[in-house]
């Protein structure tokens, strides 16, 4: 892996500032289709509440997954650089490898 702005997909602000407008459409359009909270008698939000748990033991599972992979790429690099590269990385130094993988799958 190495980071190549406008190279690397979603390196480009405009494709970031796109994603944001993407998500509060979703976001807001799915509160909008869903109506005011106001009657608490009504049961028809049960495939919400599934669909909600469902994403959220997705994105758990992509957290460990991207936690796991950076944990392990960062020993490995500390077995070849020493624990310094931790806390400080040397002035131009590219962005490239394995630790910046998992850095970009974090930022995605």
């Amino acid at each position: 892996f190495k980071w190549q702005p406008g190279i690397t997909p979603m390196s480009n602000f405009v494709h970031v500032l796109m994603a944001e407008v993407g998500y509060f459409v979703v976001i807001f359009g799915l509160q909008w289709l869903m109506g005011p909270a106001t009657d608490k008698t009504k049961k028809d939000g049960a495939l919400m509440k599934f669909a909600m748990c469902v994403h959220n033991a997705f994105l758990c599972l992509l957290s460990a997954a991207m936690c796991a992979g950076a944990g392990y790429e960062a020993y490995l690099r500390s077995q070849k650089d020493g624990v310094r590269w931790l806390f400080c990385e040397d002035i131009g130094t590219a962005a490239s490898g394995g630790v910046f993988y998992w850095s970009y799958i974090y930022y995605l």
